[in-house]
């Protein structure tokens, strides 16, 4: 073993410490899903009303009944095989659904993570800031369909990275219904397809001659699939008859456009002009008061500061103070969110890095028609997934302004393409003792994460024996 990786496997050898690592996360998400009794959104009830009422609902029956239903069906048949009648059961079973797919998601993540080539330093860092990153955790503990589309994503993007590298049709199948499975999941996955397109689009012009007709063929298979499974089982097709818009959510109506320097207010302040919304980053802000409220005034600055929510909500699980169950003001509980929202500027400081190595990468080839370049290494390919994800929530809080929907929950299904240009520029940090330093700081980073989960927990208990109580 060498030197650049004991540092991190002192009494441990390499799979026990990514077994230990799995095992913990699989532990904290374990308990979570046992008490947890609420969610961002009531998913449960369209699961209810399929079980119940034997019946597909739409979009005016209840609040996310809008949403594709391949999640509420899968939770319906469980409910209905296993016969879960009580409306807490039916939330326990429905997070417990999702505990089980996020094992799924850690397996994949590691096997994305072990086939790059990089040091295991690298390696395992990236592994354990993915496995306890405070606000995938907690997502993955809620009955939302969100857990079901990051594992589409993941695996989208897994056997993405798997096809461009070898050509093989396995990855190829893999890849498509992957996709398939994310688009019809959420709307949001027709982001994670703009990104295939592209990236297919893009290897017409780098692949040498001879694998062109592989390309074609492969192409053509791809689109068709999706041509006759998505718009019907994602239900476009019907809400485009009904409502003629494919793309129907749970809000009304368009917001009026944000103008570009005058801020603007519609319902709760969100996006209030395209300069406070998508070119600021509110760091201090952010420090000076570690979580948003639900006020229409009277709120923090950083709330109207797309990547300041992005940020702030990826890396403390408290910065929501949402649901209720899950609000904390507690000074210990704000003092990590501090702590994280310091923190986070190194793996994040990390992964731009990692961007402008991948940018770098794209104009070689553009200016230098670099092809061997562009084949050779994908940070390029996992760029295209990132900015088509950013452009997808661009688009949609500039539709949609109520802050609500500067959620960085729409990022986690391209997690693996953000851990790959994070290892990307990890790597590409030439100095030792620069790299030693942030390791550090992001081992610190991962264990106060878990502090953070575990405070949580310990306040979740609390009110999954109220709630017990309210029963009787």
């Amino acid at each position: 073993m060498s030197r650049k990786n004991n540092w991190f496997n002192i009494g441990w050898n390499k799979n026990t410490l990514v077994i230990f690592i799995f095992a913990v996360a699989l532990i904290l998400r374990f308990f979570l899903s046992l008490y947890n009794r609420q969610a961002n959104d009531n998913h449960v009830e369209v699961v209810s009303w399929i079980v119940d009422k034997r019946t597909l609902p739409v979009k005016e029956d209840c609040w996310e009944c809008s949403q594709p239903k391949i999640y509420y069906l899968l939770n319906a048949a469980i409910m209905t095989a296993f016969h879960v009648n009580d409306p807490i059961q039916r939330i326990i079973a429905a997070q417990m659904f999702n505990f089980v797919l996020s094992a799924f998601f850690l397996v994949f993540a590691w096997l994305f993570i072990r086939n790059q080539n990089f040091s295991f330093r690298t390696k395992i860092l990236a592994f354990s800031v993915v496995a306890f990153n405070p606000c995938l955790t907690g997502i993955n503990v809620q009955a939302t369909n969100d857990t079901l589309e990051i594992l589409a994503g993941t695996m989208t993007i897994y056997f993405a990275d798997l096809f461009f590298k070898r050509w093989k049709t396995v990855h190829l199948i893999g890849m498509t219904l992957s996709v398939i499975l994310a688009c019809i999941t959420k709307g949001s996955g027709l982001s994670l397809l703009l990104g295939l397109l592209i990236v297919y689009s893009a290897n017409f012009l780098i692949q040498p001659k001879q694998k062109l007709k592989f390309l074609v063929i492969s192409s053509a298979t791809f689109i068709v699939a999706l041509m006759i499974s998505v718009p019907f089982a994602g239900g476009y097709y019907d809400n485009y008859k009904k409502y003629n818009n494919p793309f129907i959510n749970n809000i009304s109506q368009k917001d009026p456009p944000p103008e570009f320097f005058h801020e603007t207010f519609t319902g709760r302040p969100g996006i209030t002009s395209i300069v406070h919304g998508y070119f600021t980053f509110r760091i201090v802000d952010m420090i000076q008061q570690p979580y948003i409220n639900n006020d229409d005034t009277g709120y923090p600055l950083h709330r109207t500061s797309l990547w300041s929510q992005l940020y702030g909500r990826t890396f403390f699980l408290h910065f929501d103070q949402f649901p209720g169950t899950w609000a904390s003001t507690d000074k210990k509980v704000l003092l990590v969110g501090k702590i994280l929202l310091v923190l986070g500027l190194v793996p994040l400081g990390i992964f731009l890095f990692g961007c402008y190595h991948a940018c770098r990468d794209i104009l070689r080839f553009i200016i230098k028609k670099n092809k061997s370049g562009m084949i050779e290494n994908l940070s390029w390919m996992h760029f295209v997934f990132i900015v088509s994800c950013l452009l997808f929530i661009v688009k949609y809080t500039y539709d949609y302004r109520d802050f609500a929907t500067m959620k960085s929950i729409f990022v986690f299904p391209v997690l693996l393409s953000v851990i790959s240009l994070f290892m990307h520029g990890f790597e590409k940090i030439k100095f030792r003792l620069l790299q030693n330093i942030f390791s550090v700081l992001v081992v610190c980073l991962v264990l106060i994460s878990i502090i953070d989960i575990l405070f949580l927990t310990n306040q979740l208990k609390d009110w999954a024996g109220k709630f017990e109580l309210n029963k009787y």
